[in-house]
């Protein structure tokens, strides 16, 4: 498989089911290749999101899904509530639409130690698939997001256009940096479609951006060294993506 767990997992993390409250434990991820060896770095999940009321986690997780699955442990009475792991037809996983219908369930915990290795390769859904996961995860928060109580909605602060709006600039970050990726592998045609996805879905700069990733594919020359001179990191490329 594509996943591993650390052998301290399980001891950390069932007596946390003592709470009968708890539903839902989760932590961080450590990068590794195929060939199991480390990537430098873990996942990079802010600390803030490990002590979120369940309101609070609720607004979070309508914004990104931050929770692992290599990481969870789900009580087994609050899965089998919500009809088991849930999927929708759009959205090629079935982890986020099942933290989303658990948030409603019960609280979920988080812990900053690493509770899972995630093996990074090629063809993992979310590499060959990562433009439909995008939308789809768009789409299903829009969605999930209607269909809440209003006394719910009232207490998120944030409404349908603020979630809309934050997708749109989380997917053109994304294809930029894709499309970077891709000029380092001079894969010039792919990274031109990534940064007019950039330019369609970004704001203003990063359509400025994203129009030196179009000059840089036809003219077969990547943005590093201007990433540099800018003060940017170096955009990091792993081995099969």
């Amino acid at each position: 498989g594509d996943d591993l767990w650390p052998p301290y997992k399980l001891e950390k993390q069932l007596p946390l089911f003592k709470d009968e409250e708890i539903i839902l434990a989760w932590g961080r991820t450590a990068l590794v290749h195929e060939n199991l060896i480390p990537v430098i770095g873990t996942e990079s999940v802010s600390a803030r999101y490990f002590s979120l009321s369940t309101i609070q986690l609720l607004k979070e997780l309508l914004l990104v899904d931050f929770i692992p699955a290599v990481t969870v442990i789900l009580r087994k009475d609050a899965i089998l509530s919500v009809g088991g792991f849930q999927q929708v037809s759009y959205l090629p996983t079935v982890d986020y639409p099942t933290w989303l219908a658990l948030s409603l369930k019960g609280k979920f915990i988080g812990s900053g130690d690493i509770m899972g290795y995630w093996r990074r390769r090629g063809g993992q859904i979310t590499a060959v698939r990562a433009h439909d996961i995008w939308q789809g995860a768009s789409r299903l928060a829009c969605e999930f997001y209607l269909r809440l109580p209003e006394n719910i909605k009232n207490n998120l602060g944030i409404n349908l256009v603020f979630i809309r709006a934050f997708y749109n600039r989380g997917y053109a970050s994304y294809s930029f940096n894709t499309g970077r990726r891709y000029l380092i592998k001079k894969n010039w045609v792919k990274a031109r479609s990534e940064f007019f996805n950039a330019f369609y879905r970004g704001g203003f700069f990063l359509k400025l951006k994203a129009v030196l990733g179009l000059l840089g594919s036809w003219g077969r020359f990547d943005l590093e060294g201007v990433a540099i001179i800018m003060g940017k990191k170096k955009i990091r490329v792993l081995s099969g993506k």
